[in-house]
């Protein structure tokens, strides 16, 4: 069934913050976003064409001309270059018949390159569509780009069991999680989330606050700023709607921790949001997901509607009466820049990714212009254990500055890439010796304002 322009704008209720949304929609329908469209859609939603090609055009995964029948985005890391990208360029150019930014004559095959797409422990890595295929030699290349050929499209080659989408087993069919070291928070002993949101609805927000500050926990995202003291910035406001959003927007070359957590323990970044708005009072939540991680989005929905149907969101959670708190996801559509909070806030309502200045800080005036905490994938979940264990079980760990414990995404040339749990204090060198890179000549560590990434390599040479 053909789907209209009114049918997208209405689904949307004709919100204009929800366009990323809407374009995607769009794309999937037409493989493209016409320009003969975006009058009728510029109407619907009281703005202009010109205006929404200039917000799609700032992504790089919206696409104003047809696509051939099969767009290829190889990843362009230092990683790949390390585990034989040349080679497997050079067998795509030969496989397709097309040269890299071109298609072939018969428009079956488009090449191009893309930056990092969050699989940096399992390299070279493509994506096709919503597929990805990691772990590429020139005999895998070979073989899928002539299954393509004989009709079988790129998801039946990626799931060739037929796993649903929404399983677990399909991520793990295309993705290895790779953990290589579990420490004492994450990945551990299943959580019982029914008892633990009785225990949380048995406090106070200003003791759930407090408990978070006690805790000593900082940002994972990479600014190290002290959580329970912007959940409480947040609370001290006199406008009453409020926002909780989750940064998934792990677009720092070489990360992928983020993908593993909501891979391995969605849950515990789900409750982790929901912990966050019982104490400062917000009843929405948003996760904004990177384009690249698009094959997570039917999993993540699946395990949305489980705790909705558990109770533990949706309205009056827990039996609470008023406590209403319900998560969405956002899927971005690539741009390195949106893991900055305030660039995420101007994507989520359908906006150019840029940054804005501050202040106003986004605890006052963030998303839609309301008191907003935005905290990281990492951060949500140490939440969880930390209501669940305790403050003082979580600050016995790590340093007198830097409570607990992180994740490290380690990658390149090293025997075993992968998630590994450091308490904070840990050397440099035992990291290595885990991590089986012996003689290194240099090692990348890479930290943002909203992403951080830990890459080591013998082969680095800056």
């Amino acid at each position: 069934m053909t789907v209209t322009m009114h049918d997208i704008a209405e689904h949307y209720n004709a919100d204009r913050t929800r366009l990323l949304d809407m374009l995607w929609d769009i794309q999937h329908q037409w493989g493209y976003i016409p320009a003969e469209v975006l009058p009728e859609l510029a109407d619907r939603l009281g703005t202009t064409a010109q205006d929404i090609k200039e917000t799609f055009s700032f992504y790089h995964f919206f696409l104003d001309t047809p696509p051939a029948k099969h767009t290829i985005y190889l990843s362009d890391t230092v990683i790949a270059h390390l585990n034989g990208y040349p080679e497997v360029l050079a067998a795509l150019e030969k496989e397709t018949g097309c040269l890299l930014g071109g298609r072939d004559v018969t428009d079956t095959f488009s090449l191009a390159t893309t930056p990092c797409i969050g699989l940096s422990d399992q390299e070279p890595a493509m994506l096709i569509g919503d597929d990805v295929f990691t772990s590429l030699t020139v005999k895998k290349i070979a073989d899928i780009i002539q299954r393509l050929k004989s009709g079988e499209s790129s998801s039946d080659i990626a799931n060739p069991t037929g796993f649903p989408r929404h399983s677990l087993a399909y991520v793990h069919g295309m993705v290895k999680s790779g953990i290589q070291c579990k420490g004492p928070v994450f990945f551990r002993d299943k959580t019982n989330f029914s008892s633990l949101l009785h225990r949380l609805i048995s406090m106070s927000p200003a003791q759930v606050i407090q408990t978070v500050s006690d805790s000593g926990l900082r940002g994972r995202g990479g600014a190290g700023f002290s959580t329970g003291r912007k959940w409480q910035l947040c609370s001290d406001n006199e406008e009453k709607q409020r926002f909780i959003l989750c940064n998934a927007d792990e677009g720092e070359p070489g990360t992928f921790k983020d993908r593993v957590l909501l891979t391995e323990s969605p849950r515990d970044v789900f409750f982790g949001m929901l912990t966050a708005a019982y104490a400062v009072g917000a009843t929405q939540g948003v996760i904004y997901l990177r384009s690249e991680y698009a094959y997570l989005m039917d999993y993540l929905e699946a395990q949305l509607a489980e705790c909705r149907a558990e109770g533990l969101l949706g309205q009056s959670v827990g039996g609470h009466a008023g406590f209403d708190f319900d998560i969405r996801i956002q899927r971005g559509a690539g741009a390195y820049i949106c893991g900055d909070e305030t660039a995420m806030m101007e994507s989520m309502e359908g906006k150019r990714g840029t940054p804005r200045l501050k202040p106003p800080y986004p605890v006052n005036q963030g998303y839609l212009g309301k008191p907003t905490s935005a905290n990281n994938v990492e951060t949500f979940a140490a939440v969880t254990h930390i209501m669940d264990k305790g403050a003082s079980w979580f600050k016995e760990m790590g340093t007198a500055g830097s409570a607990g414990t992180r994740l490290l995404s380690i990658s390149g040339d090293c025997a075993a890439p992968g998630i590994y749990e450091i308490e904070w204090g840990i050397t440099l060198n035992e990291v290595l010796t885990r991590a089986g890179a012996t003689d290194a000549l240099a090692v990348q560590l890479r930290v943002a304002a909203s992403r951080k990434r830990f890459t080591a390599s013998s082969s680095l040479t800056a």
